[in-house]
Order: C-alpha cells, then sequence, then structure tokens
C-alpha cells in the first residue's frame, strides 16, 4: 500500500469488472484511490486535495463512471467523479453550516 502524508480518516471501496477499488480521505484533505485485480497492479493515486479534513466517504461505479462523495470538517459536501469518457472532476454540492459526519450513496431504478 501506499504511504499518505496524513492519517485516514475515512474509506469506502467497491468492485468493478473484477477490480478492487478502495477509496480513503485523511485529515489533510486529500482523497486517494488504491486499486488492482483483473491484471491491474496495485496502484495508488491521489484524486483531490480538499484543504479541509476528510470526516466521511462514499462511492459508487455506475455505467463506467467512478463517484466519490465526501464531506469535510468544515460541512462542505464534495463529489468526485471520472470515467465513462468523463475527465476527473470535483465540485461542491453542498455546504451544510457544520461537519458533514455521514454521507451515503446509492443507485436506485427511476
Amino acid at each position: 500500500m501506499a504511504q499518505v502524508g496524513s492519517p485516514i480518516t475515512a474509506v469506502t471501496n467497491q468492485i468493478a469488472d473484477g477490480i478492487h477499488h478502495i477509496y480513503f480521505g485523511t485529515s489533510g484533505g486529500e482523497i486517494y484511490e488504491t486499486y488492482w485485480g483483473n491484471d491491474v497492479t496495485l496502484t495508488t493515486s491521489l484524486l483531490v486535495d480538499l484543504d479541509a479534513p476528510i470526516t466521511t466517504i462514499s462511492s459508487q461505479i455506475y455505467n463506467g463512471v467512478q463517484h466519490v462523495y465526501s464531506g469535510t470538517a468544515n460541512g462542505t459536501l464534495h463529489e468526485t467523479y471520472w470515467g465513462g469518457g468523463n475527465t476527473l472532476t470535483t465540485s461542491s454540492i453542498a455546504n451544510l453550516g457544520s461537519q458533514a459526519n455521514s454521507v451515503f450513496s446509492r443507485l436506485t431504478t427511476d
């Protein structure tokens, strides 16, 4: 596993097409992905640095697009997504006004 500069504060995972994905946030505000499997070498990449401690994280993979939802100590919720023709993008989706303690994502049928 990779060395990161700050303690890990939140973890989520997904398995898609035989590839294991572990997404984790740190007290320094970084979000990383570690992935391996199905002939893919163990790799860790920095996805984004949000400049605020990550307090919660959730993930999903849908139609080849990876989505990572994160909450921070300052109350901001973010979505980071990539794949399926999308470049790595992070957007602020809400400001709660206080620390985000839990975030959950789920795919549903319409």
